[in-house]
């Protein structure tokens, strides 16, 4: 998602439930991602392929697990307990 250069929109979401994260440019950097451990809603958090650069995925980590919220993190959901992306759910219906 590099095409997200400002993520200002995220906090206009108070309601979201689930949000992956991948390649996210450089210049938005891991303090401009904490108020994400505010959301009261976001029950999923997928961050995996957020940037080569483990620097960010590191202090997202830290910050859910300090407000005790790393259990929204994907990596410690059980996979049959995590939330499918719509398009995920929209082509297995198409593909059977």
């Amino acid at each position: 998602m590099k095409a997200l250069k400002h993520i200002d929109q995220l906090w206009s979401a108070p309601r979201l439930e689930m949000l992956q994260l991948r390649q996210i440019p450089t210049s938005i950097k891991a303090k401009d991602l904490e108020p994400l451990t505010e959301m009261k809603h976001l029950q999923q958090l997928d961050f995996r392929f957020i940037d080569f650069n483990k620097g960010r995925i590191a202090a997202l980590r830290s910050w859910f697990n300090q407000a005790g919220k790393d259990h929204i993190l994907y990596e410690n959901i059980a996979e049959d307990k995590r939330m499918k992306s719509m398009w995920l759910i929209h082509l297995q219906k198409h593909l059977g």
